[in-house]
């Protein structure tokens, strides 16, 4: 809060200059724009770190959201996001399109973005092809339209949910799996799978199935083979993602990881 003292300077100066009302309001209003927030993580030189800016309107001081709000959303969603640093790097404008099968899931993933009505995209198939950089693309495009989307590394984070099944923590988690705008799966169902991955994995897609929110999978299983872990999964992900299901078939040539 501006202390009182600061508004009868204003007003002691607008008399001696003979400023009229309007003058003084908007000396008023800047001083308020003047002086400095308390908001971290980004240093905006328009609000001052308020996270508002304030304008004369009809001689009434209002305050309006700075624009730097939606920057500071985005750094936020990028923390809880749990993309790393260097996952931040692949996006779809440094994925190397050479074939034919690689620009069909760039055009595919481009495709997805703009496409609001889209509840699903699948890269499922061939190790070493790219998958995860597609999926991280997108995901990191989502991010810097302001829309949330998450990270979820198949492997590390059903470890984590089953560890953590009896505290308070596992609900906060599996809350935020189901309702976070977009969330990315990456590996589904990587190594040993039992019981207890199947069904936490049923319970946060089918949740999302059920509430119309989208989800991003990459998988070295084909359709069918998900079929067989779990047809229930396999439905509702062949449901979702629709025409952004892309199976890429079996190649060694398709490898990437293994070419110098």
């Amino acid at each position: 809060m501006v202390k009182p003292n600061i508004w009868e300077f204003i007003g002691q100066g607008a008399k001696m200059n003979g400023c009229d009302p309007a003058a003084y309001e908007q000396a008023r209003v800047d001083v308020l724009n003047a002086l400095p927030g308390k908001l971290t993580g980004y240093d905006c030189p328009i609000c001052k770190n308020k996270g508002a800016v304030y304008v004369l309107r009809e001689m009434e001081i209002v305050s309006r959201p700075c624009e730097c709000l939606t920057v500071r959303q985005v750094n936020a969603m990028l923390e809880k996001s749990g993309v790393s640093e260097a996952l931040k790097q692949k996006t779809l404008g440094n994925f190397i399109a050479k074939k034919g099968w690689q620009q069909t899931i760039l055009e595919k993933a481009n495709a997805f973005i703009e496409d609001d009505s889209a509840l699903g995209f699948a890269l499922l198939g061939q190790v070493g092809c790219g998958k995860t950089h597609i999926c991280i693309g997108i995901v990191n495009a989502l991010l810097a339209k302001g829309i949330p989307a998450m990270y979820m590394p198949y492997r590390e984070e059903i470890s984590v949910l089953k560890k953590t099944q009896l505290d308070e923590s596992f609900g906060e988690r599996m809350d935020w799996l189901k309702r976070v705008k977009y969330l990315y799966i990456d590996d589904l169902f990587k190594g040993k799978i039992n019981d207890s991955d199947i069904s936490l994995m049923f319970e946060i897609i089918n949740d999302r199935y059920l509430n119309n929110r989208p989800i991003l999978v990459s998988c070295e299983k084909n359709i069918d083979e998900l079929r067989e872990i779990d047809e229930a999964i396999a439905s509702r992900i062949y449901e979702m993602c629709g025409k952004y299901r892309i199976n890429i078939a079996r190649d060694d040539m398709k490898n990437q990881r293994m070419k110098s």
